[in-house]
């Protein structure tokens, strides 16, 4: 920032020449060159003189940005001052558990690499209740699915999400049938009118997940059998291999399935089914609070993580296709 505009942020603060002066230790004509300087550089009158010392439309307008100057400047300032002091940073992001299992692993190698000072610190819950944390400063930021609007909130927007119908090969043959042409027709996509006597896992009151599961269900007039609830993907897939319920679930868990598919036999493997007609999917969103700036090292990670995402849910949609 110039010495003019530094010399402008002060009267601006003191709305007085003098006393402008008085604070930076120079005359008053010292100062008034400095706001002479300025004004014949922008072309612009930033002070009315009378009936006493106030801004001008221009010069509000040079106040706000030469106060973004001054923050920018010092947060620079800092930032280099913690490099240089090879200062330790923090990051408090909140996201569901399974995608912490399932995004991190190759995103973190990455940046830390960028940002070896950096600690992050990982707050597991459901979106409903990081909304809330986020509100009250508990953290930087979340990843959430179909976040409420809140003006508070800055939003990044990371990918959409579909329902899928999990079913175990013993779950088909029993409901269905194992028959190639059945199979194929299932593929393209089931109703939930047509699972309503299978037994179900589902996710529990509130959660993102469940609120869309019951969108559906009630416009298809049907309640699904839930003998189960829980949250933990890894939990209903295992309950599913057991034949013991089917699941509804979003693409990027379907990584889990397809790691399961690939240990087990032909006839214990899960089956993985779109869900028809579906005109409202899972919005998946990095929030932050608009009312705080994000760092440079809380910015990067939502660059990677949007990345990372786009990469996890595109593979996953080429394979589905291709079945």
């Amino acid at each position: 920032m110039t010495p003019s505009l530094k010399m402008f942020l002060v009267v601006a603060e003191e709305m007085s020449i003098s006393k402008a002066a008085a604070r930076s230790f120079v005359t008053q004509q010292c100062v008034s060159d400095h706001i002479k300087r300025l004004e014949d550089e922008y072309g612009v009158v930033l002070f009315k003189r009378r009936p006493r010392l106030s801004l001008t439309q221009e010069g509000k307008t040079m106040l706000k940005v030469a106060k973004e100057m001054e923050n920018l400047e010092e947060k620079l300032k800092m930032q280099l001052e913690n490099i240089k002091e090879n200062k330790i940073e923090k990051l408090v992001i909140g996201i569901n558990a399974t995608r912490i299992n399932i995004l991190l692993p190759k995103l973190l190698p990455i940046y830390h690499k960028l940002y070896p000072n950096v600690i992050i610190s990982f707050v597991r819950h459901e979106t409903r209740e990081l909304e809330q944390m986020l509100l009250k400063g508990s953290i930087d930021m979340f990843v959430g699915v179909n976040t409420h609007t809140n003006p508070q909130f800055r939003t990044m927007a990371l990918g959409n999400d579909k329902l899928h119908i999990l079913l175990s090969a013993k779950m088909v043959e029993k409901y269905f049938s194992l028959d190639e042409t059945i199979i194929k027709n299932m593929r393209k996509g089931l109703d939930f009118s047509q699972l309503k006597d299978i037994p179900f896992v589902g996710n529990f009151e509130g959660s993102t997940l469940n609120e869309l599961v019951n969108y559906y269900t009630e416009k298809s007039g049907i309640e699904l059998n839930n003998l189960y609830y829980t949250g933990d993907y890894d939990t209903q897939i295992a309950l599913c291999s057991a034949n013991l319920a089917a699941v509804a679930c979003p693409t990027m868990i379907l990584n889990k399935v397809l790691e399961y598919n690939k240990k087990v036999s032909k006839n214990e493997k899960i089956y993985i089914f779109p869900l028809n007609n579906q005109s409202e999917e899972l919005k998946i969103e990095l929030i932050s609070n608009r009312e705080m700036e994000l760092t440079p090292h809380g910015e990067k990670f939502a660059e990677l993580l949007k990345e990372e995402i786009e990469d996890n849910i595109d593979i996953l949609k080429e394979y589905l296709d291709s079945l």
